[in-house]
């Protein structure tokens, strides 16, 4: 349990608004600490690096929360300390890529990416850290960078950030047509219709990516549990706690096999009446061990 990375930063849940995505952050980091994982804190993404892949006026929205409608588009109500909470996050997910390039694997115990377009939020993202992670990764001299999203809703907004870069390969694995998007190639967007299907369209996935893949290529592993059947919001009918492992085993022996770099991060999971706080944070952990163990 030594070569690896953790990234939280309390700014996570400075912000107001109490939601799964700015607050089971400090849970799930809580819980690996008590486990003996250690925990790095993070340096915040910067106004100049959210400025590389989103609109100026945009940040600044987020920042001085005007105009409101633009500083609320992900869906959240603004307050003075949203910059904080999210550049607390997408700073966890850059420093996770940047120790994941050296050959570290790294988490970043943080959510909230994949809808977010470069000029606007959506769908509880505000800034895009999966495309601000591809990009330095890119700028640092990495090959190629495959986002692998097995959210349970479709990453239109990631999809719409990185589609026209040479270098990134916009892999999602989809349960529910939430954000849903026409991909070019080399891009793939998969659905699942049965969950007996999971675990083969989640192959094919990664199958089709084996057609270009080097060692020493860069995974960014967006890696939701809301797929998870008691989630309100996207959960599939036989998906269960069982599958969802088998689900990250897979993803595990995959990277390992083709001696690939890795920086995940949490994506979706949503406690409700048959999806128990409890059991979601140990979701998340569970994703986080089986990566990096």
């Amino acid at each position: 349990m030594s070569n690896y990375r953790i990234f939280y930063h309390p700014d996570t849940i400075s912000t107001t608004h109490s939601f799964d995505t700015t607050r089971k952050g400090a849970d799930v980091a809580e819980a690996l600490a008590s486990q003996g994982w250690l925990i790095s804190t993070p340096t915040p993404l910067s106004v100049a690096e959210a400025t590389q892949t989103h609109s100026a006026d945009y940040v600044d929205a987020i920042v001085r929360g005007t105009p409101r409608d633009l500083a609320k588009s992900q869906g959240f109500p603004w307050d003075a300390q949203m910059w904080h909470s999210v550049a607390a996050q997408n700073g966890a997910l850059r420093d996770a890529v940047l120790s994941a390039i050296t050959g570290i694997p790294a988490y970043a115990v943080s959510a909230g990416f994949h809808h977010a377009r470069s000029n606007h939020g959506a769908g509880f993202c505000t800034l895009n850290g999966l495309a601000i992670g591809a990009d330095i990764a890119l700028k640092n001299g990495v090959r190629k960078v495959f986002i692998l999203d097995v959210d349970a809703h479709c990453g239109g907004g990631t999809y719409s950030m990185v589609h026209d870069y040479a270098h990134i390969v916009h892999l999602d694995l989809s349960v529910h047509h939430y954000d849903q998007y026409p991909p070019t190639s080399p891009h793939q967007l998969l659905f699942v219709n049965h969950a007996s299907d999971y675990l083969t369209r989640l192959q094919q996935l990664l199958s089709y990516a084996e057609v270009d893949l080097q060692a020493g290529d860069l995974v960014i592993y967006n890696a939701g549990m809301d797929p998870y059947e008691g989630c309100d919001l996207g959960g599939m009918p036989g998906i269960d706690g069982v599958l969802l492992q088998q689900r990250e085993a897979l993803v595990t022996a995959w990277i390992r096999r083709h001696q690939l770099n890795v920086a995940a991060c949490l994506a979706g999971g949503y406690n409700g009446a048959d999806f128990s706080h409890q059991e979601l944070i140990a979701m998340h952990v569970m994703s986080v061990t089986t990566l990096l163990q």
